[in-house]
């Protein structure tokens, strides 16, 4: 039976670039980082309607809006803090301004019946599908 053997392989060398990106977006090959798409999204359907939740912490109603044309669901946020007058930010890791996130649904929504709730920093959005898109039951009988 051969044995297979392991040789250790030096690290590369990091430079300057490198340091600065394992510091600011943890370890590995930076080309692979992506940003992640605010804000992050879960959605999911049923026989009646599409569901949509977005985490918007810090944001209030007046803050958001939501948009429905056909297809298509858009969220919009805008989130800015304002200093008090003489005072100097040192340090900002939140994050602040507007967002804009659209996507497509697989079928058409009826944009009239569209309801939206905000609780504890998550949007939750029901978009109930058209009636002439919706799964139908149909009775069979017997003759």
């Amino acid at each position: 039976m051969l044995a297979r053997r392991e040789r250790e392989v030096p690290a590369p060398a990091l430079g300057f670039e490198d340091l600065f990106d394992t510091f600011f977006n943890g370890w590995g090959d930076r080309r692979r980082f992506v940003a992640p798409a605010l804000p992050p999204m879960r959605i999911w359907q049923d026989d009646e309607a599409f569901y949509v939740q977005a985490e918007v912490p810090g944001f209030d109603m007046d803050d958001l809006e939501i948009l429905v044309q056909g297809r298509q669901l858009t969220l919009r946020g805008n989130r800015r803090f304002d200093l008090p007058e003489g005072a100097h930010e040192l340090h900002n890791e939140l994050r602040l301004g507007s967002f804009e996130r659209s996507l497509q649904l697989p079928q058409p929504v009826d944009s009239e019946h569209v309801g939206a709730e905000l609780s504890r920093g998550l949007l939750e959005v029901r978009l109930p599908k058209e009636s002439a898109h919706r799964p139908r039951k149909i009775k069979i009988r017997s003759r």
